[in-house]
């Protein structure tokens, strides 16, 4: 008879110490502090090794596929059909 393997995930969870809700705070709570934040920015220079495709998320355009025309994304209604197709322009 073969004996039967066992499976090992090959990652481990730490376990929290008491009720992890206890530790969950509102965004409102955790940034009603606002001269505790910190705020700025950072200058970087990225260079890609491989092609990189950035899409325009913020500025969506909706392909009705029946009507074979473009409508306006902000029907909600319409841009629920399954016949819609949201397209994305590159920076």
């Amino acid at each position: 008879m073969a004996e039967k393997k066992r499976f090992v995930n090959p990652y481990n969870f730490i376990p929290f110490e008491g009720n992890i809700n206890d530790k969950r705070i509102s965004r409102e709570t955790a940034y009603a502090k606002k001269s505790e934040l910190l705020s700025g920015w950072l200058v970087v220079e990225l260079t890609t090794r491989t092609p990189l495709i950035i899409p325009d998320g913020a500025h969506p355009k909706y392909w009705d596929i029946e009507k074979k025309e473009y409508i306006n994304g902000e029907d909600e209604v319409k841009c629920r059909k399954n016949d819609i197709h949201k397209e994305y322009d590159f920076f």
